[in-house]
């Protein structure tokens, strides 16, 4: 039984869930840590999903909301993966939108003169199709054509410093249930290129959505 507001005696019953964690470091610590040993030590792509209706919570349990009040998912488990990889990993980060059935770049303009407020001066919109590079390996896959990759190698600063610009361009508006809702679907992925022993690269991707 969840509680519907603090103090309140009223309860609903939803569920079932595998676990209801207090706050977004004991979800990471129970359900995220443990995926970094895979994409790092076998270079598998992991998705880290928000979903819910408005107002309940997605962009701040993500840590993707300006200001970030307390660390969510994504300055943890950054803050984590930094301290796993080889100092020589290549990391590009890409921060899309899709809102309105069109996909937008939000961080096109990085390095470049802002409005007045801080946001982007007029985004981007992408092109979604296939990924020729997965065409010709027989593999399907689409993707955001033209996407900007930042690279952010080095330190999780970087990341989050991307990350901090890209979200100063996402379309909010006031809902009833929501002041400030994210009116639109984002997706921060994290591209990796970790070097091996025998010289070859692990690949993975690591996508907040």
């Amino acid at each position: 039984h969840v509680a519907l507001a603090e103090g309140s005696t009223t309860k609903r019953e939803y569920g079932p869930f595998d676990a209801i964690p207090k706050n977004a470091q004991d979800l990471y610590d129970e359900h995220v840590d443990h995926m970094l040993k895979d994409l790092i030590g076998k270079g598998f792509n992991v998705t880290l999903l928000a979903y819910g209706q408005t107002g309940s919570g997605k962009t701040y349990t993500m840590g993707s909301g300006e200001p970030v009040a307390s660390p969510g998912l994504i300055q943890l488990t950054v803050a984590s993966l930094f301290k796993r990889l080889p100092p020589d990993t290549k990391v590009r980060a890409t921060f899309v939108q899709i809102w309105c059935e069109e996909v937008h770049d939000l961080l096109a303009d990085v390095g470049h003169d802002r409005s007045a407020d801080g946001r982007s001066m007029g985004l981007k919109k992408l092109k979604v199709g296939l990924n020729e590079q997965w065409m010709n390996e027989q593999k399907p896959g689409h993707c955001a054509k033209g996407a900007t990759a930042v690279r952010c190698d080095g330190s999780p600063d970087k990341v989050l410093a991307t990350l901090k610009s890209g979200v100063r361009n996402r379309t909010t508006g006031a809902t009833k249930m929501n002041e400030y809702s994210s009116r639109s679907h984002a997706l921060f992925t994290l591209q990796l290129e970790i070097p091996s022993t025998d010289g070859s690269c692990l690949c993975p991707r690591l996508h907040f959505v």
